[in-house]
């Protein structure tokens, strides 16, 4: 539901080399798509000088006619980094806390440099799922600079991808995938239970134009492993191709090229071409858009007319603890904790003079048992040293060891896979829970690498994070996985 009375809107979908513009009128009825441009970035005005970006953008907007400075921003998925959270079945007002805890643990020392935000929510009845989205707070910095010099009011800044995943050709389906081309790349949204769980940008690069695409046919190959790949990873439990596959064609590739995708992925792919709600307004008398050329800045704009779904904003974040003024409650009740506090510290100040002859008679009797101390003393360093030749080796590295001999060698009857795999990190933390991160020679090693965890006594709960490929145009794989170490058996 949009608000009272007229209201335009400009959705700007960023991008390392342009900005798509769109600008949406709400008033009574369906929204209209009334103008709409792409700007290009020139190679002396980047996201690194934003004063000098966003002179220009303010220009370009004026010379367009755009209408409007408040506009609802969208980052691309480069610049963001998604992750689903399974949230236990608490109130939702325990969720946001949870979540603080979550990105402390995920980023640590640098979690400041991080800017987070979530989509979704906790439910008492049972378990639910939340996305967790984070870019760095340094190019937040910038594209708010960008747009302050620029002349543009931010509403919102959230993801591109996201909004598309939630217009309602998405939210229609409870499981799903949107894939959005454009010409920077190729970008995936991926929906399970009714929520997006999943933020992703492709590696495989698209055919520069119609003619290319009908001539490799290897690429929609290359794009189709990329996908299911990811899938597998994501949402190894859920069929997700149960329901079509929603493209956003914005380079305008041939339908042919989508019927060899969904060929190589068994899939059904619905392309879309207008974005839902929203008509397209002719401009003036030789001016008469077909079609929303910019469809993630037009998600972005019917996303900002309706805030009430606009659950993801770095803007505005949920993660960020409330700046309270001096007067608020909670300081009130501070300074009344403080006075009983310090009323406390007199009273005991007072107390202490009248147990300080307790404490001298105490030393007295502690002098006299300092033979009786040497002795004890010495009894304690004997049966400390002894323990030492009878102690087992620390939990830590019986862990270590486990996985160690869990990695499959050359003669371990692996078949081709034996030994194609490797680690390149391992982090072991003291509750003795893990993760591994590695390369493989291809995807049957490291399903047998995580089989030989999952069938070890010494491991519970073993979980792959991600199964991708490591190098384009290579089988190689990179892979990275949780356990938790049981213990000595």
């Amino acid at each position: 539901m949009f608000g009272i009375g007229p209201q335009h809107l400009l959705g700007l979908a960023l991008g390392e080399k342009t900005i798509q513009i769109a600008e949406v009128h709400a008033a009574r009825g369906t929204p209209r798509l009334t103008r709409q441009a792409t700007f290009t970035l020139t190679a002396d005005a980047g996201w690194d000088a934003p004063e000098k970006l966003g002179a220009q953008l303010g220009r370009f907007l004026r010379d367009q006619k755009f209408r409007t400075h408040q506009a609802c921003v969208g980052l691309p998925a480069r610049w963001v980094l998604a992750q689903a959270r399974v949230l236990p079945p608490v109130a939702p007002a325990a969720t946001v806390n949870m979540l603080r805890l979550a990105v402390e643990q995920l980023y640590q020392a640098d979690a400041r440099e991080w800017a987070c935000d979530f989509a979704g929510d906790s439910s008492a009845a049972g378990k639910s799922t939340a996305l967790l989205a984070a870019t760095p707070q340094q190019r937040l910095t910038q594209v708010q600079a960008t747009l302050q010099a620029a002349g543009v009011q931010p509403r919102a800044i959230t993801s591109t991808l996201w909004s598309l995943a939630n217009l309602k050709s998405a939210t229609d389906l409870p499981h799903g995938a949107v894939l959005y081309l454009s010409t920077e790349g190729v970008e995936l949204a991926v929906r399970a239970g009714g929520r997006v769980v999943a933020l992703e940008r492709l590696t495989t690069a698209l055919p520069r134009d119609a003619a290319a695409s009908n001539s490799d046919p290897a690429s929609h190959v290359a794009l189709a492993g990329e996908i299911r790949r990811l899938l597998t990873s994501i949402c190894p439990d859920t069929d997700v191709t149960a329901q079509p596959l929603i493209v956003w064609n914005a380079p305008g590739l041939p339908a042919t090229y989508f019927d060899g995708l969904g060929t190589q992925l068994d899939w059904k792919i619905r392309t879309q071409q207008q974005v839902p709600d929203l008509t397209i307004s002719p401009l003036g008398p030789t001016d008469h858009p077909q079609a929303a050329d910019v469809p993630g800045a037009c998600a972005l704009a019917l996303l900002g007319l309706r805030p009430h779904r606009l659950e993801l904003d770095f803007l505005h974040s949920k993660l960020t603890l409330p700046t309270q003024g001096w007067l608020s409650r909670p300081r009130l009740s501070a300074v009344a904790a403080g006075l009983v506090l310090l009323a406390g510290l007199l009273y005991l100040a007072g107390d202490w003079y009248l147990e300080k002859r307790a404490v001298d008679n105490l030393q007295a009797e502690m002098v006299g048992m300092k033979d009786a101390l040497a002795v004890a003393r010495a009894n304690v360093d004997r049966f400390n040293l002894a323990s030492g030749w009878y102690d087992k080796r620390p939990a830590i590295l019986e862990c270590l060891r486990a996985v160690t001999l869990a990695f499959p060698s050359e003669n371990s009857g692996g078949g081709s896979g034996g030994g194609g795999v490797w680690s390149t990190s391992l982090t072991v933390r003291e509750d003795l829970s893990g993760t591994l991160a590695g390369k493989a020679q291809d995807e049957k090693n490291v399903l047998e690498l995580l089989d030989r965890l999952r069938l070890s006594k010494k491991f519970v709960d073993v979980k792959l994070l991600y199964l991708r490929q490591a190098e384009r145009g290579s089988r190689m794989v990179s892979f990275a996985l949780t356990f938790v170490h049981a213990g000595r058996e």
